[in-house]
């Protein structure tokens, strides 16, 4: 692991990296999870820096991590789902399940690439209908691209893996890498021409009815807390500030710092009754940016990022 983590990083913080996880895969064996494997895969990330799968990981076991702690009676790691038809390849399986207040969530999580051009490109993004976009390139236009094309892959794999519960709520968790990306993914999902309202396919993104198995998404920046010691540097650039770094490498794992946002794929996937229950237990933030929405005529990267400083003077002073 100090040969993954960023040589800049203070030894004091991998290693506090190093034990919350040495504690989680404990926690995990505890309750008769095949560690032995999880471990072989964690190694086997590592030692293949270069392809990002070990920050991917690391994303999933954060949150398998945070679930598991607080609702531990009824959590389920690595559950088989979907069987395929005769002949079309493996069980499906997705990441994790839960139980909380009475409803049972199955969860999927996704975890964006790291891009270290982001910060280089062109700082204007489309989210127009694909037509519209495709008319202003015709015009000279130049944007950057947006999360669009990869979260129609990772809702289209979602939707194969995960299993509606009886009652319940299936949940894609899509873990990004800084703010910037979050409110872009945010942005596509509840945007004015977003996946939310879309009633048919837009270019490679499918439209919520075509995805009968996710009923809603929680988008949240554990790739961000990872970079806090894998990639110091890009953390600091993402927060915008020379003095921003994690004091504590036990905070890398930390969901509850992850800045989730959660709602529905479409209004009526999730029932009335367990829409508040939902948003509590994913810690979300969506109804403070709703509400800056409103003040603000509507503009949604503006308002994440006021509630995300609204949070940190909240953290600064506690």
């Amino acid at each position: 692991m100090s040969a993954y983590a960023n040589a800049s990083i203070e030894s004091a913080i991998v290693v506090q990296y190093v034990e919350r996880l040495e504690e989680l895969l404990e926690r995990l064996k505890s309750r008769g999870f095949d560690t032995d494997d999880l471990l072989s895969k964690v190694v086997t990330a590592l030692q293949d820096k270069d392809t990002g799968g070990y920050a991917n990981l690391a994303c999933e076991l954060s949150a398998v991590d945070h679930f598991l702690t607080g609702y531990p009676d009824e959590f389920r790691y690595q559950v088989l789902s979907n069987a395929p038809r005769a002949g079309e390849g493996t069980r499906k399986s997705f990441d994790f399940s839960f139980e909380a207040q009475g409803i049972t969530f199955n969860v999927e999580v996704k975890a964006f690439a790291r891009n270290r051009d982001s910060f280089n490109g062109p700082p204007v993004k489309s989210f127009l209908l694909p037509s519209a976009t495709h008319a202003l390139y015709k015009q000279g236009a130049t944007f950057s691209r947006n999360c669009a094309p990869a979260i129609g892959r990772y809702l289209l794999d979602a939707n194969s893996q995960l299993t509606r519960p009886a009652r319940g709520i299936s949940v894609m968790l899509l873990c990004c890498n800084d703010l910037d990306e979050q409110a872009d993914a945010l942005t596509c999902f509840i945007g004015k021409h977003g996946i939310c309202s879309q009633t048919e396919t837009q270019g490679k993104v499918p439209a919520p009815a075509e995805l009968p198995n996710v009923d809603a998404v929680v988008i949240c920046h554990l790739g961000l807390l990872q970079s806090g010691v894998l990639d110091p540097e890009g953390f600091t650039v993402a927060l915008g500030g020379s003095n921003a770094r994690l004091n504590d490498g036990s905070s890398a794992w930390d969901y509850s710092r992850s800045f989730p946002v959660a709602f529905p794929l479409q209004a009526d996937r999730v029932p009335l009754d367990m829409q508040t229950p939902f948003g509590e237990i994913f810690l979300s933030v969506h109804a403070g940016v709703a509400m800056h929405m409103q003040k603000n005529g509507g503009d949604l990267q503006a308002a994440l990022f006021s509630v995300f400083n609204e949070v940190m003077r909240l953290n600064m002073r506690s």
